[in-house]
């Protein structure tokens, strides 16, 4: 499967009957759309050729108008239509202000990881996925990372973890295998009190059903220390 994460600033949406609102630009204004009916929207008429369903690009590389003039893509390795079109769209979905699309979960959470250095250390969730396990366990603590595991679904476990080179708390809801949920909006104002990062690895819901970044604290307050990991 796929995999992607976003950065957001949370509290653009809600919960209703089973649904989040979300609000997108239109003509000036606000329009609140269900989830499903913004998820058939992604896309749609805003390729230039007038075609109502956005295409697959497969171009390997684009031509550029003159030189030192852009279309804004070269290679597909860098940008591609497609892919923004995706990555806006999920995006919107999950109440983001970015999302990047990745051919893979793990690949996500690779590069995810990359942002920090020899010396940091994050507070994670101890029912986590092997593969995410493996990758801090033996890939990334050879580099320095280090890493407490804990019971998340236990908040006041998650501070007492937080030590003065933590950088982030990774956490997995539910989790895998064993389906353990965590108070995200408690321990988002944790991070946020100490200034470090919020990562929610979302494994199984989808943003139908849970969008982690609206649990930064209301509608009015901006959340600027979260990310959101999904398949």
């Amino acid at each position: 499967m796929a995999g992607g994460f976003f950065i957001g600033r949370a509290g653009i949406g809600g919960y209703r009957e089973g649904w989040r609102r979300g609000r997108i630009p239109f003509a000036g204004s606000y329009v609140i759309m269900k989830t499903s009916t913004m998820a058939v929207q992604i896309g749609v008429g805003k390729d230039a050729t007038g075609a109502m369903s956005f295409p697959i690009y497969q171009n390997a590389t684009f031509s550029h108008p003159a030189f030192g003039q852009s279309t804004g893509y070269d290679y597909s390795r860098s940008g591609n239509p497609t892919r923004r079109i995706l990555e806006e769209g999920i995006a919107q979905l999950d109440g983001g202000v970015r999302g990047f699309a990745f051919s893979s979960g793990m690949a996500a959470i690779t590069n995810l990881l990359l942002l920090f250095k020899q010396g940091d250390h994050l507070v994670v969730t101890e029912d986590l996925y092997g593969g995410t396990f493996r990758l801090i366990d033996k890939v990334f603590a050879r580099h320095g990372l280090e890493a407490t595991y804990v019971d998340t679904s236990d908040a006041s476990r998650v501070a007492e973890a937080i030590r003065e080179n933590t950088r982030a708390i990774l956490l997995e809801v539910p989790t895998n295998p064993l389906l353990k949920v965590a108070d995200i909006r408690k321990i988002s104002d944790v991070a946020k009190d100490k200034g470090i990062l919020t990562i929610v690895d979302n494994t199984f819901m989808t943003p139908y059903l849970m969008q982690p970044l609206g649990f930064g604290g209301g509608r009015r307050r901006v959340q600027r220390h979260q990310v959101h990991l999904r398949p």
